[in-house]
């Protein structure tokens, strides 16, 4: 996955050679030549330039027109939910980012968001398809046929320019995500809407022992859209949508002969096994800052799922028993892989967020198994209490606000 911005120190190179020999250009021209080295300069080979030249690209969707009406659908970009049943759009809203640095000098990008419209909330009705957009100011129009109906989108991109945030260490990690600046580039080219030096990212590599408890792609989306709220990136890896070097999808384990095998549908993952398994789904640059989520039927020890902060990794009961992943859409799965992700960002259960808790204490106020995706059946009366069982479907898929406060996104990143 390694990048090299040789070319453009290369061009950089050239335009300083052309300033020491034009000895007798004018004073004027002279200028614009050190003046366009000095915006090219990148001083610690990060892929960002000192100056205010690199480009956040904003993508905001103004309006959408559907012909015949319907009253009931959903637009998805990058698995960030932009209106939903229930939740028209609002216009303005931000749909996605990209950012691009020294690789831009001179060039039209050319971007592709990922693109989903779900009729009636029904996801056998579901159009997939591109949008388009680049890194200038631009009005765009685009207009999908499907089932019968004209899906026309109005939309705009924003281009907003920084400075790099450590111009003299591309090691280091000015938003504080566990993912350096230098590695926020790398992630920035590869037409994501993670790789943000100045915005937390979070990439987690989804695997599951068998397609049967994958992650829903509906969590996916809910999980990145409750993030995007808080202005941080989520990337969910999958099979559909992945990074060169990471290998989502079917979880393998050694059999008797150190061959890596499909296992039996029903096998349970221990959590100490999954230090072997992301070495399976990941490359060395990519393990520092990765998380790795593994579905299956059963977690050991544990019940509903177990999370490894040190290692970056979470493993997850995909299925509320026979009752599926979402029961009568509640979000069992989902609430559980946020639950546990809060754990890898080092939060507590609500009753366990005093002084003791590794990102500090919430307010007695917040500490409510009720109020946050955090609580647990410990904060209801045990696991077999009807108190339990309710808040285990009815608590939000969000954490308190002094829990978003506390959550350490750099906690657990490892060394290459």
């Amino acid at each position: 996955m390694a990048r090299s911005f040789s070319p453009y120190r290369a061009f950089q190179f050239l335009l300083l050679a052309s300033l020491t020999s034009c000895t007798s250009c004018d004073p004027q021209t002279r200028e614009g030549i050190a003046d366009l080295a000095r915006n090219l300069q990148d001083s610690d080979g990060d892929g960002w330039m000192d100056a205010e030249t690199n480009q956040r690209i904003d993508l905001i969707i103004d309006e959408i027109s559907i012909q015949p009406a319907l009253s009931r659908s959903r637009l998805i970009l990058d698995d960030h939910i932009v209106a939903d049943i229930g939740s028209p759009l609002r216009p303005g809203t931000v749909a996605t980012t990209r950012c691009a640095g020294q690789w831009h000098a001179g060039r039209l990008l050319h971007y592709r968001a990922r693109l989903k419209f779900v009729e009636d909330g029904d996801q056998a009705l579901t159009l997939e398809d591109r949008l388009p957009f680049h890194n200038r100011d631009s009005t765009y129009q685009q207009v999908f046929n499907f089932n019968g109906r004209s899906i026309a989108l109005l939309y705009r991109t924003v281009v907003t320019r920084f400075a790099d945030p450590s111009p003299d260490d591309a090691n280091a990690d000015a938003d504080a995500d566990g993912i350096t600046d230098a590695e926020e580039a790398i992630l920035a080219q590869e037409n994501i809407r993670v790789g943000d030096p100045l915005k937390r990212d979070l990439v987690v590599c989804v695997g599951y022992t068998s397609p049967v408890f994958a992650m829903t792609k509906r969590g996916m989306e809910r999980i990145t859209t409750v993030f995007a709220g808080r202005d941080i990136n989520v990337l969910f890896a999958d099979r559909t949508n992945s990074l060169p070097g990471l290998r989502p999808g079917q979880v393998m384990f050694p059999n008797s002969n150190g061959v890596r095998v499909v296992p039996p549908q029903d096998r349970a993952v221990v959590s100490g096994e999954l230090a072997d398994i992301r070495a399976f789904h990941m490359d060395p640059d990519l393990a520092p800052f990765t998380h790795l989520l593994v579905m299956a039927k059963d977690v050991r020890p544990g019940f509903y799922g177990e999370a490894s902060p040190m290692i970056r990794s979470l493993v997850v009961a995909s299925h509320f028993q026979a009752l599926g992943p979402e029961p009568l859409g509640m979000e069992y799965q989902t609430k559980v892989i946020m639950h546990e992700l809060g754990h890898n960002l080092g939060l507590c259960h609500p009753n366990q967020s005093d002084t003791s808790c590794l990102t500090g204490s919430i307010p007695v106020a917040e500490r409510d198994g009720s109020l946050t995706v955090m609580g647990s059946p410990a904060d209801d009366g045990g696991i077999l209490s009807l108190q339990a069982l309710t808040n285990a479907f009815n608590r939000p898929l969000d954490f308190t606000p002094t829990q978003w406060t506390n959550a350490n996104y750099a906690l657990g990143r490892m060394s290459p």
